[in-house]
C-alpha cells in the first residue's frame, strides 16, 4: 500500500466548491496541491470567471513575494564592509593589549598570532552565510517562479 498522499486522486473525490475552495486557499492545503485543485477545477469546466478572480488574487500575492524576496538582503553591502572592518579592527586592539600587559616575547607573539587568526576565521562563518542567503533567495524565486507558469496555466 502506497502511504503517499497523493492529492489529484483525493480531489476526484470533491465536488467542485469543495475544490474552488482549495484552490482559493479557504482550506487546509498547501499552495502546490491547491494549485492542482485549480487545474482539476478547470478540467471539470467550472465556472471560468471564478478560477480567474482567484488565479488574478493569487498571482498579485505571488509577485508581491518575489518583489519582497528580491529586495530582502542578507545585510547591504556597506554594513558588510563595515562589520569586516571593525572585526579586523580587534587585530591591534589585541596586539596592543597583549604587548602592553607583558614583556613581548615569542609566547606571545604566538598569541597575538592566535588570536587574530581566530578573528580573521571567525569572519569565514558570515562569508558562508552571506552566500548561502543568495542561494536560498534564488532557490524561492525560481519556486514562485514555477506557481506563476502553473497558475498562468489554469
Amino acid at each position: 500500500m502506497n502511504s503517499i498522499f497523493d492529492p489529484s486522486k483525493s480531489f476526484q473525490k470533491k465536488d467542485d466548491e469543495e475544490l474552488f475552495l482549495i484552490f482559493a486557499g479557504k482550506r487546509f492545503y498547501d499552495d502546490d496541491d491547491s494549485l492542482l485543485a485549480g487545474i482539476a477545477l478547470r478540467k471539470r469546466n467550472f465556472d471560468s470567471d471564478k478560477i480567474n478572480a482567484v488565479r488574478v488574487e493569487r498571482l498579485k500575492s505571488i509577485k508581491e513575494q518575489v518583489v519582497e524576496i528580491e529586495n530582502a538582503q542578507f545585510i547591504n553591502s556597506r554594513q558588510f564592509e563595515n562589520m569586516i572592518y571593525n572585526v579586523l579592527g580587534i587585530i591591534p586592539l589585541i596586539y596592543f593589549v597583549v604587548y602592553k600587559s607583558t614583556d613581548y616575547d615569542i609566547e606571545s607573539g604566538l598569541v597575538i598570532i592566535g588570536l587574530s587568526g581566530a578573528v580573521v576565521l571567525g569572519l569565514i562563518p558570515a562569508l558562508f552565510a552571506r552566500q548561502r542567503f543568495g542561494k536560498s533567495k534564488e532557490r524561492k524565486l525560481v519556486k514562485l517562479q514555477k506557481k506563476i507558469e502553473l497558475l498562468m496555466s489554469i
